[in-house]
């Protein structure tokens, strides 16, 4: 089995939907294409700012948390391969009673919350954040965040939270993106019991060490499809190579592909589909 952690669509007509084309039919052909039987999508349609010359802008603000998830719950309702983790929006709205309820009322379909500091323009420490946290560790749902070297997004500030709130599950996308030497995202990562990492963008000789380093049960496979288009796994041929499997054992290897997927974001627990 293999379930894809960390994918993305559009669900809505937000601004966005002008440069970037992900939509649910090409995340279906993705999956179809390399035989993944289910995903984590999260809805990229709430990011909140775009680059500019002179710095960035907010953008969809027409669009709100509960709007975006109420889209995604409709796009994805009749396809039981899918669970979402809605993408929220800290800097323009915040987390809201309304909001806790579309997520409590659909906890058969989603899965836990994300953020992308850097599209928010937030560090995951931002006192704007606290409230979903709360939120996430009542209700036992895991919270996805961004992690690159930008000065929002960098790995130690989910480590940092991870540690202030030791009942959340944290997991670090990309476990530190465009990073040359994951050495310090490491140990940050295996240190902690409920901190985790993706593998989107992450090369697979680095998940070895990892998995050498004692971290078989931190490690989750994602890959941000489908934004590379219909090839979108070919960047991740390693993981399915045998040549590459071969260099951990398969109960590791099982754990990166789809059991730790099943532990942090609780896919066991809704649904007969997974056992």
């Amino acid at each position: 089995m293999f379930i894809d952690a960390h994918t993305h669509i559009i669900a809505s007509n937000a601004e966005n939907q002008n440069f970037l084309n992900v939509s649910l039919s090409l995340l279906c052909s993705v999956m179809n294409k390399e035989e993944v039987d289910y995903a984590i999508v999260s809805n990229i349609d709430a990011i909140e700012t775009r680059d500019t010359e002179c710095g960035y802008e907010f953008i969809n603000q027409e669009n709100s948390q509960i709007s975006l998830i109420k889209s995604l719950l409709e796009v994805t309702k009749n396809n039981e391969k899918l669970f979402i983790l809605p993408w929220c929006k800290p800097n323009t709205e915040g987390f809201s009673k309304e909001l806790g309820e579309i997520i409590l009322k659909n906890r058969d379909k989603i899965k836990g919350l994300k953020f992308h500091p850097y599209h928010s323009k937030l560090k995951i420490t931002s006192d704007k954040i606290v409230p979903y946290i709360y939120f996430a560790e009542k209700y036992n749902l895991p919270i996805l965040v961004h992690c690159a070297i930008d000065e929002y997004s960098q790995a130690k500030y989910t480590y940092e939270m991870a540690k202030k709130y030791p009942k959340v599950k944290f997991i670090m996308a990309h476990l530190e993106l465009m990073q040359d030497d994951f050495t310090t995202a490491r140990r940050m990562l295996l240190e902690l019991d409920n901190l985790y990492a993706d593998t989107a963008w992450l090369p697979f000789e680095e998940v070895i060490n990892i998995i050498k380093d004692g971290g078989e049960d931190k490690i989750i496979f994602g890959t941000d499809a489908p934004i590379n288009g219909i090839d979108h796994y070919e960047k991740y041929r390693d993981y399915f190579d045998i040549k590459k499997i071969t260099k951990i054992s398969n109960t590791a290897y099982n754990k990166l592909m789809y059991k730790n997927a099943i532990y942090v974001y609780n896919l066991n627990k809704k649904t007969h589909l997974l056992k």
